[in-house]
């Protein structure tokens, strides 16, 4: 095993946010049976099928529990709190970011476009999540940060055009970047298998 830092390793089982499946459908608000449409917030909902945000429009998901994946184009999502059974992407979104949630599958963010608020940009980000499967950031040009996340599988970096930081996470398989205009910044991260960037 590959020890970069054993006091992130522990950083990130103290702080992540783990929604139950056990909690089910009996303690949200608002049940979907099929798909959700996506266009503002998203608050304490239990969805069957998949959550698209409008194309377009801001998104916010805020202790939700989805069945199947979460789907964002030319948008902004913000994931908080929430339990997603399938993938998380995204592709040319606005903006993304993931804080204190799980997701059973892979999370991908292709062609993210930068975001401006008051002339600064504001990065995306995944944030204190549990993926249970690979992060996949490729050819986006917005700023990117990957901060004390458990991934059960591998992070790869391909292409990207902005800057990005992945700091203090947890990662049972490889890190691998290549092919990004800045070499991505890494720090404080357990790794149990290879890291590979430049």
């Amino acid at each position: 095993m590959r020890q970069i830092s054993l006091l992130a390793a522990l950083t990130v089982f103290i702080v992540s946010v783990v929604v139950s499946p056990a909690a089910a459908d009996d303690g949200f608000a608002d049940v979907y049976d099929g798909d959700a449409y996506c266009r503002g917030v998203l608050s304490d909902v239990w969805v069957e099928g998949n959550v698209y945000v409008k194309p377009g429009h801001r998104c916010v998901l805020d202790h939700a529990y989805v069945k199947g994946n979460v789907k964002v184009d030319t948008g902004r999502l913000t994931l908080r709190d929430s339990y997603v059974e399938g993938n998380v992407y995204s592709s040319h979104a606005a903006r993304l970011v993931v804080k204190s949630s799980v997701v059973e599958g892979n999370l991908v963010a292709k062609f993210t476009k930068r975001y401006f608020v008051d002339g600064m940009e504001k990065p995306s980000a995944v944030v204190r999540s549990e993926v249970y499967g690979n992060i996949r950031l490729a050819r986006n040009m917005a700023k990117y940060v990957l901060r004390a996340n458990q991934v059960d599988g591998n992070i790869e970096v391909f292409y990207n055009r902005g800057p990005v930081r992945i700091v203090m996470n947890y990662v049972d398989g490889n890190i691998t970047c290549e092919e990004n205009l800045y070499p991505p910044y890494l720090r404080g991260n357990w790794v149990n298998g290879s890291v590979y960037c430049r």
